[in-house]
């Protein structure tokens, strides 16, 4: 039995919830030496429930006795919530935080794919394999994963499925079989959705060479290719191959139970030579066979997850329509500046409305030997508040410890313990104010609201950018319905390289920080959360009214801002 003073867990059974889903919350260590613990439900900064767990009569819950407890919270509405474990006197809820975590719940497609990744499926002791996937297992989903990338689980690029349960991937890796599919289970045990990586016009030589008609070829005539080991096949709607590899990736999802595929491409060539020497556009291309792929998974069991790879954002437009559940943007050269980033998570939503966004952008330093711990992670926490301040969400986390550094995700890095409550309070942040980041309703007005001409928001105290520019607090604006206003303010001060892939110092911190904001109506409410002070909870901040050019503004005194901080001001509904 824990005593009072020993640490305290919390998080939920599952990675996210669908509606009619029961919450069950796991207390670690539980503190039943404390008076009177509770668990506090919040959305969005208010109370929606309150569950005493002293065992008093008539009470829902039992009280925790042991060094793990599990507590049944009940079904939820759509949207993100907060949960606080209180115990003693003081603090919230009359008792001190001991713990605290975040859960959502979805009615249908998730409003935010928050992308995690799987690539160890090597060949070894049974009881070893299972402690590795249960360790990779539990800890994405206290981060809250809703989906978890296989990344080189497949036999060839052509031919996914494996002919026996050991074998050689296409780079000569031992792979396992076995373990691919003891991770799916224990993705979908955990509510998170396990995705085949499959590239959409990979095939290697034992293919291309009996059917050469169906590889492409480059302007001088070669056959293209990537990196010398796969060809490159022809993805026209009316290509056998277009017919191969949709057959395969439904095949992949019905023997091993993914719930979807990756449609993977490599950013070249963007035009090419079909046989008939009739030149291809493989923009053209991309949208019909991911349609196609959606169809033909329909057939395996479910809405099944599909998403395409759009390299630097190409060609994202011409996805926009498409089929596919999420905008999945990897982030290369020339976008290596942090208003890339704002800017390719802006015009992704601006692109398909309501669809979720994830960039995948690597973190070289986490590979770097002559970077410091330190400084990868201060780089972690600043392109995951920039990309989620902007309404996406980064895939750069795996495994149990994994940090991708590179596009070949075996050679990932590895972060250390001691940045794990950074990056759960981080992924709990993402999650219990989901609506606010994420959310259909919200409307990006960064650029028209904010710089230059654009005076509804300013900011005194600091150098600031709605461009995220470096040395200033990046700035993004967005409209939450026709009441509420969302800022997200990241802390750029200080910061010199803007390349966003290295690693970086702690930004200054800001202490004295006035944000203007036009306000319309009465103002209700102003409250304030950050995911690097404490729990991360919206509370009040002080505000008054000020004179504004076009009326009159709130003027908010911001609490101390470190590395991100997050903004609501709720107007009064006019009659």
């Amino acid at each position: 039995m824990a005593a009072p003073h020993q640490t305290v867990d919390l998080f939920p059974d599952r990675a996210t919830y669908r509606t009619g889903e029961s919450v069950l919350m796991t207390v670690q260590a539980s503190p039943s030496g404390l008076p009177a613990p509770r668990l506090t439900i919040k959305r969005l900064g208010r109370k929606v429930l309150e569950l005493e767990l002293a065992g008093a009569p008539n009470e829902p819950a039992p009280r925790p006795s042991t060094e793990s407890a599990t507590v049944d919270l009940g079904t939820f509405a759509p949207g993100g919530y907060e949960v606080l474990l209180t115990g003693g006197t003081g603090g919230t809820g009359g008792g001190k935080v001991l713990a605290a975590t975040a859960f959502d719940v979805s009615a249908g497609a998730p409003e935010s794919v928050r992308y995690a990744f799987m690539s160890d499926f090597s060949p070894c002791e049974p009881a070893e394999r299972s402690r590795r996937a249960v360790r990779a297992g539990e800890a994405l989903a206290r981060l809250h994963a809703t989906h978890v990338q296989f990344y080189d689980w497949m036999y060839r690029h052509h031919e996914l499925v494996p002919p026996t349960a050991i074998f050689e991937d296409a780079l000569g890796r031992p792979v396992d079989a076995d373990a691919v599919r003891e991770r799916v289970g224990i993705c979908l045990a955990r509510g998170m959705a396990p995705v085949a990586y499959g590239a959409v016009y990979g095939a290697e030589k034992e293919y291309s060479e009996a059917n050469p008609l169906q590889v492409l070829e480059r302007s001088d005539g070669r056959k293209a290719d990537f990196i010398g080991i796969i060809s490159i096949c022809d993805i026209s709607p009316d290509s056998p191959w277009s017919a191969r590899i949709v057959a395969e990736f439904a095949r992949a999802c019905r023997v091993f139970g993914f719930r979807g595929i990756h449609m993977d491409q490599y950013g070249a060539p963007k035009l090419a030579l079909r046989a008939d020497g009739s030149l291809l556009d493989l923009a053209d291309c991309f949208a019909p066979l991911v349609d196609r792929t959606k169809a033909e998974l329909a057939g395996e069991g479910g809405d099944l997850f599909v998403v395409f790879n759009c390299v630097n954002a190409w060609p994202a437009d011409f996805l926009a329509g498409s089929a596919q559940d999420a905008t999945y943007i990897e982030v290369w050269d020339p976008w290596w500046r942090y208003r890339h980033l704002a800017e390719l998570a802006r015009k992704a939503r601006l692109l398909a409305p309501g669809r979720p966004v994830v960039l995948a952008a690597y973190l070289k330093c986490f590979l770097d030997a002559a970077e410091s711990d330190e400084r990868r992670e201060s780089s972690a926490r600043l392109s995951l508040a920039v990309i989620c301040a902007n309404g996406a969400t980064q895939l750069l986390l795996g495994e149990a410890d994994g940090v991708l550094a590179e596009g070949y995700y075996v050679n990932h890095g590895h972060r250390r313990p001691s940045f794990e409550p950074v990056l759960r309070s981080y992924m709990d942040f993402i999650v219990k104010y989901r609506e606010l980041l994420f959310g259909a309703e919200v409307r990006d007005e960064s650029l028209t609201y904010a710089g230059g001409v654009n005076d509804e928001v300013r900011i005194a105290g600091v150098p600031w950018s709605a461009e995220y520019e470096c040395g200033a607090v990046g700035v993004s604006v967005a409209r939450l319905g026709s009441d509420s206003i969302v800022v997200n303010l990241v802390n750029l001060t200080g910061i010199e390289d803007e390349r966003w892939t290295t690693g970086k110092e702690d930004p200054e911190p800001v202490g004295a920080l006035f944000l203007e904001l036009i306000a319309w109506a009465d103002v209700e409410e102003v409250s304030c959360a950050s995911p690097d002070y404490g729990i991360g909870s919206l509370e009040k901040v002080r505000w008054d009214y000020a004179p504004h050019p076009q009326g009159r503004c709130v003027r908010i005194a911001v609490p101390a801002l470190r590395w991100w901080s997050l903004v609501l001001v709720r107007f009064k509904a006019r009659s």
